[in-house]
């Protein structure tokens, strides 16, 4: 990978960390006051299951943000120590179109197929 690609994909890495920064503050500031009140609506109605259901969509998105948050900041780790463009797990390089396509990507193909297969979970 040349060293303008680079500079662009850490350009798209910073912005993809200020923009996930954002959504998470916003939603964590969203939880304040309004979301207690409709928590506590929904238990003062004793719809426990709609308070419950309610409360772990707001957790399961912000945790979906906080992990890609998570990758953005270790690919940016990544870039800043030297070794963004290697996979992770077996140190082959990361095609530049798998890069290009999701920037905080850690692992080549294979090992993120691998992985996949392995642990049945689906990517970022």
């Amino acid at each position: 990978m040349d060293e303008a690609m680079k500079a662009r994909l850490a350009r798209t890495l910073h912005e993809q960390r200020s923009t996930l920064a954002g959504v998470v503050r916003a939603r964590l500031h969203a939880a304040g006051p309004d979301a207690a009140v409709g928590l506590a609506n929904c238990y003062a109605e004793d719809d426990a299951a709609q308070a419950d259901l309610l409360g772990e969509h707001d957790l399961a998105m912000l945790h979906q943000e906080c992990r890609q948050l998570e990758a953005v900041e270790l690919a940016l780790a990544r870039l800043a120590d030297g070794s963004y463009g290697r996979c992770v797990h077996c140190g082959q390089p990361v095609s530049p179109a798998r890069l290009q396509a999701q920037p905080s990507a850690a692992l080549c193909l294979e090992c993120q197929q691998d992985s996949e297969r392995r642990y049945q979970v689906r990517p970022l």
